[in-house]
Order: structure tokens, then C-alpha cells, then sequence
């Protein structure tokens, strides 16, 4: 290769350079790359977990909401029950005692 003149104050950068500069871009694109895809990964688990943990709540509540609608029937059943016996010993009681 030819000695060329090169100017007072002129930058000079060697295809050498260029290369070691475009290979270590190369290098910090690829981790970017990569570290994107992670973290992409990390997010759809995390969505995942959180799914599952708003379907097993949902479980819950909807097994909860059939539990206290048992409980409910039984307590009208019950107060129903009490309310009937309640008048029929007043009545019972109106009649015995004479009033």
C-alpha cells in the first residue's frame, strides 16, 4: 500500500479498527438480543403465575359462593322451622294458659 500524505490534524483510522469496532457492536447487539428474549421469557412466566393464581382464586371464591349458598338454604330452612314452631307454641301456649 502506498505512503500517502496525510495532513497535520487529520484523523486517521485503520480497516483494522473498523473491524475491532464493528465486531465488539456486534458482540453488545447480540447481548442486547439476548437479554431482550429473557426478559421477554421472564414476562409471559410471570403472566403465566399470575394467570393461575387469578384462576385459582376465582376457584376459591366460586367453591366459597357454593359453600355459603348451602349454608344460606339451611339457615332459612332452619329459621323457617323455628318460626312455625314458635307460632304453634304461642298458639299452644294462648290456649293453655286461657288468654
Amino acid at each position: 500500500m502506498p505512503d500517502r500524505d496525510v495532513p497535520d490534524g487529520s484523523v486517521v483510522i485503520t480497516p483494522g479498527e473498523v473491524y475491532n469496532e464493528v465486531r465488539d457492536l456486534t458482540i453488545v447487539i447480540r447481548d442486547l438480543i439476548a437479554s431482550d428474549a429473557e426478559d421477554k421469557r421472564n414476562r409471559a412466566r410471570e403472566e403465566l403465575e399470575r394467570a393461575e393464581e387469578r384462576r385459582t382464586t376465582t376457584e376459591r371464591f366460586k367453591d366459597l359462593d357454593r359453600r355459603l349458598g348451602a349454608v344460606e338454604k339451611k339457615l332459612i330452612f332452619f329459621a323457617g322451622a323455628a318460626a312455625t314452631i314458635g307460632a304453634g307454641a304461642g298458639s299452644y301456649l294462648s290456649k293453655l294458659l286461657g288468654s
